[in-house]
């Protein structure tokens, strides 16, 4: 028996000679980074861009007190919520809350699932026993089912269970097949996010644009009053305001959410080719990842001038 597992050992390390699952340890860490930073990204700039449009409504109902919507059968004693809010707009078809906490929920928690995905990754690749390659694969399956659930149901059926082969013992301690196990496990969780990202991150980024078409409306409306005021009066303080706008508009036109999933798409189909490869090359992989990185720091410098801009008191015209 011994001696079979012996050559069934060997076998696999022919098989698997071309590539190994510590080749990609590069690659997938650096996937698990940039999936951090591209969460990171959206969640700031879904914050600044939710407080800008509750500081826009609270302004609205100052204006327009009359409008408030505060039904009593909502908010009584056995409700179960009370809202005050304001009439529906363009926008919305349902009154809308002062408070809001976020424009694009769904699209946020996609990126952390994805971004669970990527740890499960990592912890496959990094793992050194039969069962932490499992609780990997268990730890991007879930991910992968989450990210199906948010996208639609026309995702289930991409989102089946997760397989690893159950081994013998024995045959772990080689070295070699403990690598074909983890090979394979990475590129069955491949696949299977492969079969769902690719449609669910240009959904995910189109509706994610939301925020960023919230932010350049406001964005633009500043710039045009800014610069009326420079025009009824060429004064220093005008000329500031007036600068500062164009600038905070010119830096919102240069990215927009929907192209960090653009760029993780692109990245990880990139990541799965090379799994399936009999000869890697990850001069793609990494400069995709890179490209996602540079895109999600990119999105959060925005998102933070944005918060600054916004906590900044305005500047006092003499």
């Amino acid at each position: 028996m011994t001696s079979v597992r012996l050559v069934a050992a060997s076998l696999l390390l022919a098989l698997s000679a071309c590539s190994t699952a510590s080749d990609f340890k590069a690659p997938i860490g650096q996937l698990s980074k940039a999936t951090e930073s591209a969460t990171t990204a959206l969640v700031k700039f879904d914050e600044v861009a939710a407080a800008e449009a509750s500081a826009r409504r609270r302004d609205e109902a100052l204006k327009n007190p009359d409008q408030l919507l505060a039904g009593d059968d909502d908010c009584s004693f056995n409700s179960k919520h009370c809202i005050v809010a304001l009439p529906p707009d363009q926008t919305s078809k349902d009154p809308r809350q002062l408070t809001v906490s976020s424009l694009v929920p769904n699209h946020v928690q996609a990126m952390r699932e994805i971004g669970l995905y990527a740890k499960g990754l990592e912890d496959i690749v990094n793992a050194d026993a039969t069962a932490a390659v499992k609780a990997g694969l268990d730890k991007a399956g879930a991910a992968v089912a989450e990210l199906a659930a948010l996208a639609g149901p026309q995702y289930r059926a991409a989102a089946s269970a997760f397989a690893i082969p159950v081994t013998q013992a024995a045959a772990w301690l080689f070295g070699e097949y403990q690598e074909s196990i983890k090979l394979d496990a990475l590129r069955d969780a491949t696949a299977q996010m492969e079969s769902i990202l690719p449609e669910a991150a240009k959904y995910f980024g189109d509706v994610a644009d939301l925020t960023y078409t919230v932010r350049k409306t406001y964005l633009v409306s500043d710039f045009d009053a800014k610069q009326r005021a420079w025009d009824r009066e060429r004064s220093a303080a005008h000329l500031d305001e007036y600068v500062a706008a164009a600038k905070q508009l010119d830096d919102a036109l240069q990215v927009k959410p929907s192209e960090v999933f653009t760029e993780l798409a692109a990245a990880h189909h990139e990541l799965a080719t090379a799994l399936r490869s009999e000869e890697i090359s990850f001069a793609t992989v990494m400069r995709d990842l890179d490209r996602l990185v540079k895109k999600a720091e990119q999105l959060t410098a925005i998102a933070q001038a944005f918060e600054k801009a916004a906590n900044e008191p305005e500047p006092a015209h003499n």
